[in-house]
Formats: structure tokens, C-alpha cells, sequence
């Protein structure tokens, strides 16, 4: 009879040990997503950061550019026009070249930032 007890606190033990990992390893495929999530909106809010002050920079830099021209050619539509058309050109060439240039660098990005593994094997 005394036997029978055992086999059940160890079954019963049993059971509660493997329904605990269980949810031990729910909790921690939920931090994990959570912590990807964090990575990709960090790096979409940092880009997003990056982007701003780059258009401030180009936008001072084509004014400038623009100005310079125009004491160049002595006439403001000439100059202004060049820089407009250097970026209706640039504009050209990013839209042709899009999927080998921005596609692939931001899926790769993404793909790195939820298969990153190295956290996970210490």
C-alpha cells in the first residue's frame, strides 16, 4: 500500500514538474518575441531618427549647392534647376534600384534582428 503512495506523489510531482516547464518555456518564447519586437521598433525609431537629420542635411547642402550655383550662373533658376534635376536624377536611379539597394538591406536587417540567436545559446 505504501508502495502505491509513492507512485502516485511521484506521477503527481511528475506532473507538476513538466506543466511548470512547460510554462517556463511559454514564458520565455513570449519574452523572446518581446524582445524582438523591442529590437525592430529601437531600429525602426533610430532610422527613422537617422532619416530626419540626413533630409536636414541634404536639404542645407542643396540649398547651399543651390546658392553657389546661382552665383555661378548668375541667375537663380539655372542653379536652383541644376540641383533640382541632380535630385529628380538621384530619385530616377533609387527608384530603378530599390529592390537591390533598400529591399534587401531592410529584410536582411529585420530577418538578423528576429533570428539572432547569439542571447539565446548563453
Amino acid at each position: 500500500m505504501e508502495n502505491l503512495t509513492d507512485n502516485e506523489h511521484f506521477f503527481s510531482d511528475l506532473k507538476n514538474l513538466i506543466v511548470e516547464y512547460f510554462k517556463n518555456r511559454l514564458e520565455i518564447a513570449r519574452l523572446s518575441v518581446f524582445e524582438k519586437i523591442a529590437k525592430i521598433i529601437a531600429v525602426i525609431f533610430s532610422a527613422i531618427i537617422l532619416v530626419f537629420l540626413f533630409f536636414l542635411t541634404i536639404l542645407l547642402l542643396s540649398l547651399t549647392g543651390g546658392f553657389y550655383l546661382s552665383n555661378i550662373f548668375e541667375n537663380n533658376f539655372y542653379g536652383f534647376g541644376i540641383m533640382a534635376a541632380f535630385f529628380l536624377f538621384l530619385f530616377i536611379l533609387l527608384l530603378l534600384f530599390r529592390k537591390e539597394l533598400l529591399d534587401k538591406l531592410i529584410i536582411n536587417k529585420v530577418i538578423r534582428i528576429l533570428f539572432d540567436d547569439k542571447n539565446e545559446k548563453k
